[in-house]
């Protein structure tokens, strides 16, 4: 079927027309999204229930801005457009100190999601980061990453790490550190857990 709708999130609409064929399994779709001042903690509680999400138990408040294609099968749509996300800010259970993200763009293409040069702050420190995830439709997407601080509190760039779902179960401690870390490999997914079965 064709669609047009305006959704509310939060205080700001986001607009989704296009088409949704759902004779083939999985279902193809065929729209075309776009917010302005989108409520990220909207936006992450509609991606949870589409099996993406932030680690358990983290609140994710903020704006977003969004304008993209949706094309494709709906267990993996290629997406083309920009997403600028601003006055990003993640808590929860494991992630006690705040992180915030002043703001990140994306430039989304079929081939590739990359991001913009962006600052991470968690208490008083501060790390620049990037990232890329090309292929991302594929079997075998690659990531691309980078991530640099000076004079790094480690408590806080452990609160960096959870922030994202990273898994650092009985790392802790104190101190300072330098960080200049560049990775890039293929990754075994970017779907869930309940996506994959």
């Amino acid at each position: 079927p064709i669609l047009s709708s305006t959704i509310g999130l939060g205080a700001a609409p986001v607009s989704v027309s296009g088409s949704v064929n759902l004779q083939p399994t999985p279902a193809e779709l065929d729209l075309k999204v776009g917010s302005e001042g989108a409520s990220i903690g909207e936006v992450t509680r509609l991606a949870s229930a589409l099996g993406v999400a932030f680690a358990p138990d983290t609140t994710v408040t903020g704006q977003m801005d969004g304008d993209l294609q949706i094309r494709g099968p709906a267990n993996n749509p290629a997406l083309n457009g920009r997403v600028s996300a601003r006055d990003l800010q993640i808590t929860g259970k494991a992630v006690p100190q705040a992180v915030r993200i002043a703001s990140v763009d994306l430039a989304i293409t079929p081939k590739e999601i990359r991001s913009n040069n962006f600052e991470v702050r968690s208490g008083n420190t501060t790390a620049a980061a990037r990232f890329g995830l090309a292929q991302y439709t594929s079997k075998s997407p690659t990531i691309d990453f980078a991530l640099r601080s000076l004079n790094a509190n480690l408590p806080e760039i452990l609160a960096m790490a959870r922030a994202y779902g990273v898994g650092l179960t009985g790392i802790n401690g104190s101190g300072t550190l330098n960080l200049d870390i560049h990775a890039s490999g293929p990754v075994h997914s970017i779907r869930s857990r309940s996506e994959e079965r």
